[in-house]
């Protein structure tokens, strides 16, 4: 019996160092992309700072309307030609707004992106370090007490698989702003 349960531990303990390989692995590959991803946007983050400034620039110099309805207001002029050319002026702002709200939300977005890959490696990497903590400590108590290994066991593989899990989810979140970013 107690043959038996040093087997499993040690099936659980190979187990671990592979998944906790595999959580290092993973997260060195995910640092690498965080870096490559901020260089990127720091070499982009300047062309969407100037299409924003372009779209605010263009609704701006676009007063035509402001112009008409002044000339309209002065005049009294209520007419459907009038009507119909703030109408269709309007649409076009709105495009124009829409336009510089999508530049803005694209930055936000990508900004916050960046910082949430940071946060989540950030937290792989202390899973890590705990993860190689908990093996030394189960690989000393296998020795001693098998139940204690067993529970300290459970809890490595736990934190092994969070890292991966967070991991993965950077990868995730690199690889749709990858794909924002260059098209």
């Amino acid at each position: 019996m107690y043959k038996h349960m040093l087997m499993n531990a040690l099936f659980v303990e190979l187990l671990s160092v592979i998944f906790l390989i595999e959580a290092n692995v993973l997260y060195y590959l995910i640092i690498r992309k965080y870096i490559k991803l901020s260089t990127t946007w720091t070499k982009l983050k300047d062309k969407y700072l100037i299409n924003i400034f372009s779209s605010i620039l263009d609704f701006i110099s676009s007063d035509e309307i402001i112009e008409q309805s002044l000339v309209s207001s002065t005049l009294n002029l209520k007419t459907e030609s009038f009507k119909k050319f703030l109408e269709d002026n309007i649409k076009n702002e709105k495009d124009k707004i829409l336009k510089m709200a999508k530049y803005i939300e694209d930055m936000e977005k990508i900004e916050k992106d960046i910082s949430k890959i940071f946060s989540y490696t950030q937290n792989s990497k202390y899973l890590n370090i705990s993860s190689i903590l908990f093996l030394i400590i189960a690989l000393i108590t296998s020795k001693i007490v098998v139940e204690i290994s067993n529970e300290v066991l459970g809890t490595l593989l736990g934190l092994e698989l969070i890292s991966i899990y967070f991991s993965l989810y950077s990868y995730f979140i690199y690889k749709a702003d990858e794909k924002k970013l260059l098209h």
